[in-house]
């Protein structure tokens, strides 16, 4: 088995993050992002474009999860309630990066903090795209468009410092190993109990 996509977006199907994602920064990142390697396909996994209808859901997700290379992670207070798939698949890919060893310059998730407090650790630094959530006039402002084409290219780079795959790491004592990382996961990004009121 392989490595079947670059990157693997994740996020809380609520208004607020899919409605921005898809309309203001799915396809500019897609474009800048695929050219970088120029070609068309298979780089990005993202659920509503690579789920048809009829597969089931749970496993396709978890089967991209086991072969995405990289996540880019977009938090919000409902990415981190009990009932969030976001927050499992967040968990997946910190395992693997903590059974690789991997530190904060080699980091396997790269967060993207649209709604909510969270405390960036030495270990896990979001970036902060809460001001470009308003876009004035319908019209995405050039400062957005800029700092999505600087995330691509920050992802590209760090793609160089993915380890080759292990098969091991799709085992099913990994998998359960896995599944059951979601605590670390949330005390790790130090959520403020202010903003996710229903986490305990």
């Amino acid at each position: 088995m392989a490595y079947k996509y670059e990157v693997f977006i994740s996020y809380r199907h609520e208004s607020l993050s899919r409605d921005w994602i898809h309309k203001w920064f799915l396809q500019t990142f897609k474009d800048h992002f695929e050219s970088l390697f120029q070609k068309e396909q298979g780089i990005i996994f993202i659920d509503t474009s690579e789920i048809l209808s009829g597969t089931h859901w749970e496993s396709k997700i978890r089967d991209a999860l086991l072969h995405s290379k990289l996540m880019i992670s977009f938090w919000t207070p409902k990415y981190f309630s009990p009932d969030s798939y976001g927050l499992k698949e967040l968990a997946f890919i910190d395992y693997r990066q903590k059974r690789l060893n991997l530190g904060v310059e080699k980091s396997l998730v790269i967060p993207i903090r649209l709604r909510g407090e969270y405390t960036s650790t030495s270990y896990l630094q979001y970036i902060n795209f809460e001001p470009h959530l308003s876009i004035p006039r319908g019209k995405p402002p050039r400062s957005l468009e800029k700092e999505i084409k600087k995330l691509a290219n920050e992802v590209f780079e760090r793609l160089a410092h993915v380890p080759e795959w292990q098969d091991d790491l799709a085992s099913e004592h990994w998998i359960t190993e896995a599944e059951s990382h979601i605590p670390v996961v949330k005390s790790i990004c130090n959520i403020k109990p202010w903003a996710c009121p229903s986490i305990t």
